[in-house]
């Protein structure tokens, strides 16, 4: 192993250590404790909760700062939920954690990337990714992907003495480097950051809840102080205008929302973790569960992974002569990959010390062959068959043929007398055997991909064998279209993949850049991709692609920029996470309108009081009622109920037809009460105590639809909600400063609630016409497809 072959001794590693010259990252997977306290306690709306808190106790309305209290309680049932999720994940990414090869006192050691010193020496093989900058010390035809660094996807071939950067990774062959560079003063660190966080997510509920912050951070302020200013003006009141101001403001705050949301996450998080998969982008639950697109190679989603060789095919001369060359050509190659595994497994048993070979290439995704030449047997070949002979005899096509078509997977061996030259083909190559292998297809594979054929899925097997190979096994798999396959080793360069992708379901002889191409263009068709992959080969695609899942047992370049990690390496976990995701985006999207029609509703009577001659009807303690009977609790229940139904990217339109009404429907209660004050005398007390009962009563059934499907649970927790807020109109009257609504009172109020309850139902098929009616001119304005836009008919 040349000079460094003692590589650094315990006492030197030690000393770089005390000198800080170690590759720590300065980012973890996770948030910090302190981080996640910081993030949940420093937020817009606690700050605005505080101020409102405080003047309502400067007025001596302390019991009107109930809001204040559950504010707290949300932010702690934050943190905690964030926190268990944290120490959950850490607990998963160190079965995960990147390792390295090292030589150190003279052996080799395998230890964490973070824990590489400057001056280590690291041994890099396929799949591997560089942490650190280093220099070449030797090299076995080591060659580079360098296109996270450069945007070049072509291999660079690296020679002692040249330089290799962190974010590159290996493509073929071998060899070993010395660190030059760790930690800040390492590309590492920002390309580990740029691998993980540039994708822009797609995430439709973190859009709407962003906008919604936004917008009412530009008219919350300026609409309390206007309502305070009219109802000073008009009371000379400061104490109500101040509980007017602070029950507009706390009305508009959907804070529970921003809570629920990034609490379900967290939720959505930690249950994965028992299914062995760790999730590196909490945002990406929600892209994996809106995904209608699943592209993934079939080794180890739809077969096993376990790899053998089922026969040898000599076809000239003596088969033993060709077993022997096979054995001595199989056991120079390094097993590292599994059609390496397989082959040495088969043939080292009788394998000898082999000759050292005068010239190789390794086996690379991209060449699809690799090759060495001996003293004493020329130049030997092992490969895909159409890529170590293209021109090939009929008789020899059609048997590979017949194997593949039967699930079976074949490479031509092959030699000839000349020796290799850089990484080309030598001329003059002749077939001397096929080398059969079969790569068992998984048990569970027809349920799990039945699954995903009913939720709406589509699948697309992209895969660097013969397509006739992978269109047989996918069809053993019961894989919807698997009879339409194509060779991509043929497709011309200028086909428009995009409609290649829609009318195939099998691709084959596919190369790394062309599974980036193809997820593209998927992308390109409106579709919301997720992509599957193990190998360096798969890392463009998984990163181009709106999800990336990455098994555990693969590359360290694909665990890196994938959004998730299946640890057990278990494709049946993906069934897991999709239907997680699916809870957790069906849930937020059915109870958000708890939230957002209480927002809508409250900015717009806030208008409308400040230009009219009424009082703001409420006070702080009475929305606070409301926030826990008919959101806050009703919302937490439903959020981690089961909802696996196929995913709709409907937000907008459960807003539309369940929170609009609602927020139209008290709206005009409200005003009408106001109006009706005017012909029969009310108090203001009255007028609050029955606004507050029928905005119960809507958000009542605002509950009840999205509570649907009914459950024992789902029809319990109506129940106890409805009572509960009833009985605090009966036991906690004088509390919550409201009048007596059993007496005449009766005759106003239940007439209006049933009246809410008919016309609540005409204002939800009004609003949906109205959306109807968008649809149509929005798809006459905009006739390309429209990802993530897909509306209900």
């Amino acid at each position: 192993m040349g000079a460094y072959v003692h590589g650094l001794t315990t006492q030197q590693v030690a000393e770089r250590v005390d000198r800080g010259q170690v590759n720590t990252s300065p980012e973890t997977l996770t948030r910090t404790i302190p981080h996640i306290i910081r993030d949940h306690i420093l937020t817009l709306f606690n700050g605005i909760n505080l101020v409102l808190f405080v003047l309502v106790v400067t007025v001596g309305e302390l019991k009107n700062g109930l809001f204040f209290l559950i504010a707290i309680a949300n932010t702690v049932i934050g943190v905690f939920q964030d926190i268990r999720a944290k120490l959950t994940i850490d607990k998963l990414a160190v079965i995960t954690q990147t390792h390295v090869k090292v030589i150190r006192d003279g052996r080799e050691q395998d230890i964490p990337q973070e824990e590489v010193v400057l001056g280590d020496v690291m041994l890099l093989s396929l799949g591997n990714q560089v942490c650190a900058d280093s220099m070449v010390l030797e090299s076995d035809n080591l060659e580079l992907d360098e296109s996270l660094l450069t945007g070049e996807a072509q291999a660079v071939i690296k020679n002692p003495g040249d330089k290799v950067f962190s974010g590159s990774f290996v493509v073929a062959g071998s060899g070993a480097v010395e660190v030059a560079a760790v930690s800040r003063d390492s590309y590492a660190q920002q390309i580990a950051a740029d691998m993980r966080y540039e994708k822009k997510q797609n995430s439709q509920l973190m859009r709407i809840v962003n906008f919604i912050i936004k917008l009412l951070a530009i008219v919350l302020i300026p609409l309390s102080i206007a309502l305070f200013a009219r109802t000073y003006f008009n009371t000379s009141n400061y104490t109500d205008s101040v509980l007017a101001m602070v029950a507009a403001a706390v009305g508009m705050v959907p804070e529970g929302l921003m809570l629920l949301t990034g609490v379900a996450f967290a939720v959505g998080t930690y249950n994965l973790v028992k299914h062995r998969t760790l999730t590196q982008s909490m945002p990406s639950i929600e892209t994996l569960a809106r995904i209608d697109t699943l592209c993934l190679d079939k080794t180890g989603t739809i077969t096993d992974g376990s790899m053998t060789v089922d026969e040898v095919i000599s076809l000239v001369g003596d088969p033993q002569v060709v077993e022997d060359e096979l054995r001595q050509f199989v056991s120079y190659m390094a097993a590292d990959n599994e059609t390496a595994r397989a082959l040495q497994e088969h043939f080292a048993p009788g394998s000898t010390s082999p000759a050292r070979a005068t010239a190789s290439v390794p086996f690379s995704s991209e060449r699809k062959w690799g090759g060495a030449t001996f003293a004493d047997r020329g130049t030997l070949v092992l490969g895909a068959p159409n890529y170590v002979m293209p021109s090939m005899d009929t008789s020899l096509d059609e048997e590979i043929e017949h194997y593949s078509l039967h699930g079976f997977r074949v490479l031509l061996f092959a030699s000839s007398p000349e020796v290799l030259h850089g990484s080309e083909l030598p001329a003059q190559l002749s077939p001397r055997a096929l080398v059969v292998l079969v790569d068992k297809v998984r048990e569970t594979a027809r349920d799990t991909f039945g699954f995903f054929n009913e939720q709406g899925v589509d699948i697309k097997v992209i895969s660097g064998d013969d397509p006739r190979t992978v269109s047989t096994v996918a069809i053993l798999a019961a894989i919807d279209g698997a009879t339409d396959y194509t060779d991509m080793s043929r497709v011309p360069a200028d086909v428009e993949l995009a409609e290649l992708m829609d009318s195939h379901t099998v691709f084959g002889r596919t190369t790394p850049a062309q599974k980036q191409e193809m997820v593209h263009a998927l992308q390109t068709n409106g579709k919301i991709v997720g992509m599957v992959g193990d190998g360096v080969n798969d890392t463009r695609a998984l990163r181009e692609a709106d999800v990336g899942v990455a098994m555990g047992s693969g590359s360290d370049a694909a665990r890196n920029v994938a959004d998730f990690v299946l640890v057990d390496s278990d494709f049946d976990s993906m069934v897991h996470v999709v239907r997680e995701g699916r809870r957790v985006v069906n849930n937020i999207e059915k109870v958000a309108s708890l939230y957002i029609v209480k927002t809508i509703y409250t900015v717009i009577l806030t208008l409308i009081f400040i230009f009219s001659p009424f009082e703001y009807p409420f006070v702080p303690i009475q929305l606070t009622l409301i926030n826990v009977f008919m959101i806050g609790i009703p919302s937490f229940f439903l959020t981690f109920s089961p909802d696996y139904s196929e995913m709709h990217d409907w937000f907008a339109h459960q807003l539309i037809k369940d929170a609009i009404p609602a927020a139209i429907l008290v709206i005009l209660n409200v005003v009408a009460l106001q109006l009706m004050s005017q012909l029969v005398h009310l108090s203001f007390e009255q007028i609050s105590t029955m606004s507050v009962l029928l905005n119960g009563v809507i958000s009542m059934l605002l509950l009840r639809r999205v509570s649907q499907p009914y459950t024992k649970a789902k029809l319990a927790m109506n129940i106890t909600m409805i009572v509960g807020f009833f009985g605090m109109f009966i036991f906690m009257r004088q509390f919550f400063e409201f009048a007596n609504i059993f007496n005449h009172l009766a005759l106003i109020w239940l007439p209006y609630a049933i009246g809410s309850y008919y016309l609540y139902e005409e204002l939800t098929k009004l609003t949906l016409w109205f959306e109807k009616q968008w649809l149509k001119i929005r798809d006459k304005a905009y006739k390309g497809p429209m990802r993530a836009s897909k509306a209900p008919s």
